[in-house]
């Protein structure tokens, strides 16, 4: 086969135009692997019956329901040809994306071309030359497989004896794209009829990844032991790939914090923009406290996000590695304000009369706010003390947004220095307007004294709650005068007449 169909040209041209593009950022390097050890061909590739070509099926299915794979150069007894098949040199490149770069080479169409175990088994795969590797990329599918995985054991076998198993792997039928697809859309053929169908979807081939654990890196890779242990579907290996390593740092980007300033410890999103993407990157998120100075590891922080609770201002970024390469993305600062305010008037009492001073309140460009019956400016903090009702009153001053933190202060309003009493008495026991009293709250000092209308004292007292009730003195007018300081210290004097009923 020379030629490769219109629709895998066109699909070879655009995954290689991204995997030129991804290889900037510096991702895994990807090797096709040649091996020995496959056990039937299963691609019709010559003129002729399918089983001319081609020693079994694909899909270990009863006759006359088996089939295989083709290539461009098939045509069955009739004369037909397939509309899509396998690419010519046997080459491609998956279309996965998470692992772009990622290629495989089938082996000859002529020889050998699969590992198939079909039921209970098991077999190996050589490679031609033993190498070392971070990752390995098996390519293969299951045949009659709908009902379930065919599930399978992969042991990588090194060099210097050792080993390491990977179980619980699986393929999935060959129809239905229920696994990772690297391939997908070749027709097949008939392996009994020779009938062959066409599809852009089904059937595929699927890529499963092997991890090595970092202690096997550097060793070189003799074989992989393929085990089925079970007789459900029919397993076929179809090729190997490798993951080598990055040829430089992987490109990290910069950290993205869903939350860049804090009020106090709360829970923000890590992440990273303009990455590189890999299955074969590893991640370690590191936090500084001191401006970058010195970097320390977050336990548990090795995904491409974290999410993390800073009780400090505090910066973060990721370590991005492919082997022995690492990259570092540019930092995110987290700023976590920590807010004491504080708020106080000068005194603790004031009389219900002006305006009380301005509060001190730190820090500045808050709220203010108070108590039912307290008229508060909320810029400024002054409370209108005439419009205010008396009694003890709670000021709250609340910050400036994002953080808005709250502290409390107290004042008294104490009554108006207004004075209020009667100008007639009648000292005649009925209790009703029987003396003089001048009645003026919350005073400091007090005295008042009564005159005769000739202008003698007739009377004194400095006790504001006893008054004056004429009992001794005849009917007529009296003048009284009261000074007094009231709440706010200030020195008082009213004066004013009374008239004495007997």
């Amino acid at each position: 086969m020379r030629s490769f169909s219109v629709n895998i040209f066109r699909l070879l041209l655009i995954t290689s135009g991204l995997v030129s593009a991804h290889f900037l950022q510096a991702q895994t390097v990807y090797n096709t692997v040649p091996v020995s050890g496959f056990t039937d061909d299963v691609v019709a590739n010559l003129p002729g019956a399918a089983n001319l070509s081609a020693t079994n099926d694909m899909d270990g299915g009863n006759a006359p329901t088996r089939y295989c794979f083709v290539t461009q150069s098939y045509r069955n007894p009739s004369g037909a040809a397939p509309v899509t098949y396998l690419p010519a040199s046997g080459f491609f490149t998956s279309i996965e994306r998470s692992t772009l770069g990622l290629t495989f080479q089938l082996a000859d169409y002529n020889a050998n071309n699969t590992l198939r175990i079909h039921g209970v088994g098991t077999g190996t795969l050589t490679f031609n030359t033993p190498q070392a590797a971070r990752t390995i990329f098996l390519l293969g599918g299951s045949g009659n497989s709908q009902q379930g995985p065919t599930n399978f054991i992969a042991t990588i076998n090194f060099t210097d004896g050792t080993s390491q198993v990977f179980t619980n792997q699986y393929f999935m039928d060959w129809f239905g794209l229920l696994d990772v697809v690297a391939l997908q859309g070749v027709s097949r053929v008939n392996y009994d009829t020779n009938v062959i169908e066409n599809s852009t979807t089904n059937p595929s081939l699927y890529q499963k990844r092997l991890a090595l654990l970092p202690a096997n890196y550097g060793k070189l890779i003799r074989s992989i032991t393929i085990n089925k242990p079970g007789a459900y579907g029919t397993l076929n290996v179809l090729a190997v790939s490798a993951g080598t390593g990055c040829p430089a740092p992987p490109a990290a980007g910069k950290a993205v914090a869903s939350l860049t300033n804090i009020c106090g410890p709360t829970s923000i999103n890590l992440s990273l923009d303009g990455a590189a993407t890999d299955t074969d990157l590893t991640y370690q998120w590191q936090e500084s406290t001191d401006n970058g100075n010195t970097w320390n590891d977050l336990n548990g922080a090795i995904h491409a996000t974290f999410t993390a609770t800073p009780t400090t201002t505090t910066q973060y970024r990721a370590k991005i590695s492919c082997a022995k390469q690492t990259g570092t993305s540019a930092p995110v600062t987290v700023t976590l304000t920590l807010l004491t305010p504080e708020v106080a008037y000068k005194n603790e009492a004031y009389c219900q009369m002006g305006l009380t001073e301005a509060p001190v309140a730190v820090p500045a460009g808050g709220a203010f706010s108070g108590s039912d019956g307290l008229a508060i400016n909320p810029k400024t903090g002054i409370i209108d003390l005439v419009s205010s009702t008396l009694g003890k009153h709670v000021i709250t001053y609340s910050t400036a947004p994002p953080c808005v933190e709250k502290a409390t202060t107290e004042i008294v309003i104490t009554g108006s220095p207004e004075i209020v009493c009667p100008n007639i008495i009648t000292a005649n026991g009925d209790d009703k307007n029987e003396g003089l009293l001048v009645k003026v709250p919350d005073l400091t000092s007090y005295n008042m004294r009564v005159y005769n209308r000739w202008g003698s004292l007739i009377w004194e007292t400095t006790d504001a709650a006893k008054g004056w009730t004429g009992a001794e003195n005849s009917a007529g007018i009296y003048y009284y005068l009261v000074r007094f300081a009231d709440c706010t210290g200030a020195q008082r004097t009213f004066k004013s007449w009374v008239e004495l009923i007997k």
